[in-house]
């Protein structure tokens, strides 16, 4: 017997990126729907990879496969809920995992300290240089940064240059986080 939570009209859940194909952790598309199955409400994902090989596979995608109703609807967001890792030497972004080491290098040497939904930023919240950025299957950070209320969720204190760059980037009303993050921040 399945138990089905009751729908909640109106509300919909919307995955703000594309996947991963080999799942360590949690899969951006599992999370989306999973949250709207625990809240009965409509999911909308988003089914590509995370990273795409060229820009015009992302054209594509986006434009001929229908994928851009997804950015169209993000664009109406009331709520943003976002994570961001930290990327360096020793950092901690989900990101490494599926990066080459040369485009996890070439974002060090541009200057990326943050990963946030696969967009890389400096330590004041600029999109760095880098051809992987045109390549990511992600809603755009000036889209998360228009929604009606922005929740970033993220702890450590190496994280701590990451949090403040993507708070920079895209601004934020709830932060998540733990006491260590929160030392790190106040201190800067």
């Amino acid at each position: 017997m399945w138990f089905r939570a009751p729908r909640m009209a109106g509300v919909r859940i919307v995955s703000l990126l594309g996947g991963v194909v080999e799942v360590r952790g949690l899969n951006p598309m599992d999370v989306a729907w999973r949250m709207a199955g625990a809240l009965g409400a409509e999911c909308l994902l988003f089914p590509a990879p995370l990273i795409v090989d060229s820009a015009e596979t992302k054209r594509r995608l986006l434009e001929d496969c229908g994928l851009n109703r997804i950015v169209e609807v993000a664009r109406g967001m009331d709520l943003a809920v976002v994570s961001c890792g930290d990327i360096g030497a020793a950092g901690s972004s989900l990101s490494q995992g599926f990066l080459s080491a040369e485009d996890y290098r070439g974002l060090v040497a541009a200057g990326a300290v943050c990963d946030t939904m696969c967009h890389f930023l400096d330590s004041g919240g600029a999109s760095v240089a880098h051809p992987l950025q045109e390549r990511v299957m992600s809603v755009g950070l000036d889209v998360v940064a228009r929604a009606g209320h922005v929740v970033i969720a993220s702890g450590g204190a190496r994280r701590a240059a990451a949090i403040r760059a993507t708070i920079a980037r895209v601004g934020c009303q709830t932060l998540v986080t733990d006491e260590a993050a929160a030392r790190v921040l106040l201190e800067m």
